[in-house]
């Protein structure tokens, strides 16, 4: 990986997100993401950072990473 690491929140909103993207694409049908049209890539990256961001403030509220679902 790289010289940061995620913190366990941190970790725990990234598979959030990721799944909550992922799904997008599931829905899309494509996995390939320079396939995407634009709209399409802005929606996957707009779900991958409101996810994320609204991951770790689920996770501060209750004071606790947490690895499943919204």
């Amino acid at each position: 990986m790289s010289d940061f690491d995620f913190d366990v929140y941190e970790q725990a909103a990234l598979v959030l997100a990721g799944n909550a993207a992922g799904a997008y694409l599931d829905r899309l049908g494509r996995t390939d993401l320079a396939a995407l049209h634009p709209g399409e890539w802005q929606e996957f990256c707009r779900l991958l950072v409101t996810g994320f961001g609204h991951a770790i403030q689920d996770q501060i509220r209750m004071s606790r990473p947490a690895m499943g679902g919204r």
